[in-house]
């Protein structure tokens, strides 16, 4: 295929200005551990012999390992190059030990909250409320085919606008408590009206270790998904979990909400990208077919960043029709050289709020798109804050949009004050 360069991770330069010459070894070995297989069953000892970088800061990849969050894959390859007849790469004891405790608390978590899940979905099912989980257990089962194969925050789940309030009760009968313990004076002043935004994404609620994220959206007010439950639902899947057969998105939606995700972090952590690559390989669906849904989903140039990323990184072959795209959209292959270079910077922390939005106009797939998300965008809309500052039932929510700028000028007031 002709025409421009598709962006690619080269680990032969030199390391950027400002930055010590460990980084780029360090993240070149970790992306050999998290790189996908050829095909779903190429996935063993028999993989290809990871080859160590030179001059290699073993504390640097360790906490590059642990900031992206892919410590389960790493530490598996790392295995599984040990053990290959091929040799492997000699890793310090005191580095191992540490990869060995984190996978070891990470796979005994998983189990749990897989347990937890499967009892939280059944109780939904009993009571009649459609539910379906997404991220979580049920990506690493399909992705990895392990659930303790990644690492994530919390349990979500999404279900329709109109059981939020019964999917709420339901997991504070089983002892959760909503974020902060905050009063629940009316569901309808947080999910919003016709003519007002929601102040919270989601429902974040605690039982001990576990963390359960009850929404009615995939996306956020500002980003929203445009699929919505009842399209999901029309399309789920089905996985079976410790035992159970639990819904799930249908695969083509699964990549969809991946690249809809990354792209809303501005794909700032590897496991992202690992998802999302390693889910191209588990997908059985053809490449024309993903990407004629992205494209009347208007989600093309997420999807786009995602081949792209794993092309840059990986090198998953794409085919003629995502290459074609790529090659015409320089806004995606500049987006895409963007996270390759702090990817080999070693940067690991999390963008700004503007360093976001700037992000995500520009992958946006419309003008039109892009006005409607600075619309939607926090700053001009109620938010939990005035929430916990003045907690109302649901009719009152307009009043919001007055307490709000009063809380900010409030706090501004006493910054000045302070200083």
């Amino acid at each position: 295929m002709t025409g421009p360069t598709l962006p690619k991770l080269d680990t032969r330069e030199e390391s950027p200005p400002g930055h010590g010459p460990d980084v780029l070894p360090a993240v070149e070995l970790l992306v050999q551990c998290t790189r996908p297989p050829k095909e779903p069953t190429e996935d063993g000892p028999g993989r290809p012999r990871l080859q160590p970088p030179s001059e290699l800061d073993w504390g640097r990849f360790l906490a590059l390992t642990t900031d992206h969050g892919v410590a389960p894959l790493v530490y598996r390859r790392l295995r599984q190059s040990a053990d290959s007849s091929l040799g492997g790469i000699e890793v310090p004891e005191s580095v191992e030990e540490k990869l060995r405790n984190r996978v070891r608390s990470n796979a005994i978590r998983t189990l749990r909250d897989t347990d937890e899940l499967r009892q939280i979905l059944i109780g939904f099912e009993e009571e009649g409320l459609r539910a379906l989980p997404f991220k979580g257990p049920v990506l690493a089962a399909f992705t990895y085919g392990d659930v303790s194969l990644r690492e994530y925050g919390d349990l979500d789940v999404v279900v329709h606008r109109e059981d939020v309030t019964r999917a709420i009760d339901l997991l504070e009968e089983r002892g959760y408590s909503w974020e902060g313990s905050l009063p629940r004076k009316g569901d309808v002043a947080l999910l919003g009206g016709r003519f007002t935004m929601p102040i919270v994404n989601e429902y974040q609620l605690q039982r001990e270790e576990t963390t359960v994220e009850i929404r009615w959206h995939v996306g956020d007010m500002d980003r929203p998904f445009p699929l919505d439950f009842e399209a999901l639902w029309s399309r789920r899947d089905t996985i079976h979990l410790s035992g159970t057969e639990l819904p799930t998105l249908d695969p083509i939606d699964r990549l969809l909400v991946l690249a809809f995700h990354g792209t809303k972090h501005r794909w700032h952590l590897l496991k992202w990208i690992a998802d999302f690559a390693w889910t191209v390989v588990r997908t059985p669906a053809p490449w024309d077919e993903l990407l004629q849904r992205a494209q009347t989903h208007r989600l093309e140039r997420k999807f786009l960043l995602g081949a792209g990323l794993a092309n840059a990184l990986w090198d998953i072959d794409l085919p003629v029709s995502v290459d074609r795209r790529l090659r015409a959209d320089g806004r995606s292959r500049r987006l895409i050289e963007e996270i390759v270079s702090d990817l080999a910077r070693g940067r690991t922390t999390r963008p700004g709020g503007f360093e976001r939005i700037r992000y995500n106009a520009k992958a946006s797939d419309s003008p039109v798109e892009t006005f409607g998300s600075l619309i939607r965008s926090g700053p001009l809309h109620p938010s939990l804050p005035e929430y916990r500052l003045l907690p109302l039932s649901g009719p009152f929510h307009p009043i919001y949009y007055l307490v709000r700028p009063l809380r900010l000028l409030g706090g501004a007031a006493l910054r000045i004050l302070g200083r």
